[in-house]
């Protein structure tokens, strides 16, 4: 009996294995036409979401001050701080804040009145201000912050038409808004 052996068979040229000049060339158009489509969103994903965790930050601090507040019966304050001890002068969020039990009802931090909880710098690039008007807010053994609304503008590069604010109304619950309390447009720090 025959057996059958394979063989095996050559090739020719024109059938190597590997990409053409004209397939890379392709390959590489396709890669930047992608590129250059999700480069710019993906930064602005990465600034929705640095914006969006300094927003929920503020909004879990002031829950806190509120919560303990009510839970305490005692006057709890937020306020901006660029070193967790005192408030700062100005309406600066984005350098920091911190949350402290007001037992004189004095709006300030005194050494004796203990800091329940501290926030360091938001991201950089990122800013948070409010009105000169209202750089603290207190909320009420009840849990109501009164006086006028507290609103925190948080800004990025792309100005005011992704900026959010966090309104805080007199009943002391935060909202997020893309206008101000009134309904006007929201302004960015230069």
């Amino acid at each position: 009996m025959h057996t059958l052996v394979p063989t095996k068979r050559r090739r020719p040229p024109s059938e190597s294995r590997g990409l053409t000049f004209l397939e890379l060339l392709t390959t590489l158009a396709v890669s930047v036409v992608l590129a250059s489509v999700a480069i710019p969103t993906f930064r602005w994903l990465v600034l929705d979401t640095r914006r969006s965790t300094a927003v929920n930050a503020l909004v879990h601090d002031l829950a806190l001050a509120r919560n303990t507040a009510v839970s305490r019966f005692r006057r709890v304050a937020l306020c901006p701080s660029q070193d967790g001890n005192a408030c700062l002068p100005v309406p600066e969020w984005h350098q920091g804040w911190m949350v402290f039990v007001d037992t004189n009802r004095n709006r300030d931090r005194d050494g004796a009145e203990p800091v329940l909880w501290t926030h360091g710098p938001l991201a950089a690039g990122l800013s948070a201000t409010s009105a000169r008007a209202r750089r603290r807010i207190v909320y009420q053994p009840l849990g109501t912050a009164g006086g006028s609304n507290l609103t925190v503008t948080f800004c990025d590069a792309r100005g005011p038409a992704h900026a959010r604010a966090l309104i805080v109304s007199n009943s002391g619950r935060p909202r997020l808004a893309r206008r101000t309390a009134g309904g006007g447009a929201l302004h960015c720090p230069p």
